[in-house]
């Protein structure tokens, strides 16, 4: 099959409670604030310009209800896809980062530096992360028309590195704001900032600078 030439677009939803507190959301049901709702509104149009064909989204809450926003905007229709779930955190889930380092305080320290060595019961590895995450984004690769993969910073991350064949151990390096979106092409290992145009190896390496 040839690869979709009209690209594929991945978008973290707007923001949460979760989000401005701290916590590792996970897979909780709740909704956007009225500023993350304004944060999508703004990326639909922005994206208006694309030629979007297709919209799949992950199955939480906060996802889905963007990913509606944009097809609403758009009219186009809206398809759940499980592989764009957000990471399984197991004990983390809920948890804000300052209890997560004090009650895991050797996963946390992990988690800090070889992210992608951290192993627990219940906890999706990165490894099993990228492997559903990149699986989509395979299938994305082969329709007809531009595709919207509405999904969570840990997916988008795994993507990023996957498609540029970074390693997954520089995880921490990639920052993913609400309602960001990145244009990804891994046939080309390419990934851009949209709209900006601007080059994410480029914030990596430049990330990766600065820890050293």
């Amino acid at each position: 099959m040839a690869v979709n030439p009209r690209g594929i677009y991945l978008a973290r939803h707007g923001e949460t409670e979760s989000n401005l507190v701290g916590l590792y959301a996970g897979r909780n049901t709740e909704p956007l604030t009225p500023a993350g709702r304004s944060q999508v509104s703004g990326l639909a149009d922005t994206l208006g310009a694309t030629g979007l064909a297709h919209v799949w989204t992950s199955s939480i809450d906060r996802a889905l209800e963007s990913a509606r926003l944009i097809g609403d905007r758009l009219d186009l229709a809206v398809t759940i896809d499980h592989r764009l779930d957000e990471m399984r955190l197991g004990p983390w889930e809920g948890r804000t980062e300052e209890e997560v380092a004090r009650d895991f305080p050797d996963e946390y320290a992990l988690w800090m530096t070889d992210p992608d060595q951290v192993r627990m019961d219940g906890r999706e590895t990165l490894g099993q992360l990228a492997t559903r995450v990149m699986d989509v984004v395979r299938d994305a690769a082969v329709v007809e028309g531009a595709v919207l993969l509405m999904t969570h910073v840990a997916p988008i991350r795994v993507a990023i590195l996957s498609a540029l064949r970074c390693p997954l151990s520089a995880y921490k390096r990639v920052g993913v704001p609400n309602a960001s979106c990145v244009k990804l092409d891994s046939v080309a290992k390419q990934a851009v900032w949209f709209p900006q145009g601007t080059s994410l190896l480029v914030d990596i390496e430049r990330a990766g600078s600065v820890a050293a």
